[in-house]
């Protein structure tokens, strides 16, 4: 990936994992209000991400309408909010 590919919400993550089929997991880094930067991209895919975050301690939230679940963590020394998003696996 070349140049910062900017999302300007996650309401749109549905739109972008429909337009990139390959592509399963977003890391994303807050970057305004409601505007999120994709740092990284590939097709990895955990098996139980819920199981992650409880193990690790991360925020988990599952969107099914917008077709995505993500872990969420904050770095308090640069100040940064950042999300690892997975397209949900078929059901």
């Amino acid at each position: 990936m070349n140049a910062p590919t900017r999302i300007i919400s996650l309401a749109t993550l549905g739109d972008f994992f429909q337009e990139h089929p390959t592509i399963n997991r977003l890391i994303l880094k807050q970057v305004g209000d409601s505007a999120w930067e994709i740092i990284k991209q590939d097709s990895d895919r955990p098996n139980d991400l819920r199981f992650i975050a409880d193990r690790a301690g991360f925020g988990y939230e599952r969107n099914t309408k917008r077709g995505f679940e993500a872990l969420s963590s904050y770095d308090v020394s640069r100040d940064e909010l950042v999300k690892v998003v997975y397209r949900l696996p078929p059901t």
